[in-house]
């Protein structure tokens, strides 16, 4: 094993990825332990990788100089953009969360009927695959409300170009307005601002507003 390490370091592989092997391998040895097909399976060395994250989160300036790029980059429907990138900054929404969130139906929408305005989950809607009712921030909900009663229908983000775009494609835009407004979030690799940076904003100032278990 120690071998095999050393030859794919050669051929320049990323901790990471060697990282990967090493677990598959682990895991076949330790199945064959299970059934009795070696004595016992080898400790294997797992190389040390740092878990770094690939953005931050972004500063209220930082937001602001991507509301102002917009329209160099969506110049035909900019204010749609602006929407979103409103919406992903209140709400701390997942970019395909945002795009899938509806007014009134599908597995992930609005939902006024409580005291509070809501999220409503259907188990297909979230990574968890648990089902519930999901509250939002007061601030989220009172952007959400100025929205005419009469446009309350079809999805919140309207990103349309023909056709409701896939959130690959609105992550793209995004991440295109973040780099027009030269927002970088790793000095390492030259990445710009993301749909998931301004998700990691939202959850860096309501981490100073509630409990850990709230926020989550």
């Amino acid at each position: 094993m120690s071998r095999f390490v050393a030859k794919l370091r050669k051929e320049k592989m990323k901790a990471t990825t060697i990282a990967r092997h090493l677990r598959h391998i682990r895991a076949a040895l330790r199945w064959a332990e299970r059934q009795g097909y070696m004595t016992k399976a080898p400790t294997i060395e797992m190389p040390k990788v740092r878990n770094r994250m690939k953005g931050r989160p972004i500063t209220t300036e930082e937001y602001e100089r991507m509301l102002e790029k917009v329209s160099k980059v969506r110049g035909h429907d900019t204010a749609t953009w602006e929407r979103l990138l409103t919406g992903l900054w209140l709400s701390g929404l997942r970019i395909g969360e945002a795009v899938a969130l509806d007014w009134n139906d599908g597995p992930f929408c609005i939902d006024l009927a409580g005291k509070h305005p809501a999220c409503r989950i259907d188990g297909v809607g979230q990574k968890s695959g648990r089902a519930e009712i999901c509250p939002m921030t007061p601030d989220f909900a009172q952007w959400l409300l100025e929205t005419p009663e009469a446009e309350r229908e079809g999805r919140v983000f309207k990103l349309r170009t023909g056709r409701q775009i896939t959130a690959t494609e609105a992550g793209r835009v995004v991440s295109r307005i973040g780099k027009k407004a030269g927002v970088v979030v790793s000095p390492e690799s030259g990445k710009t601002a993301s749909a998931h940076d301004l998700r990691r904003s939202f959850g860096t100032r309501w981490a100073r507003k509630v409990m850990p278990a709230v926020l989550q």
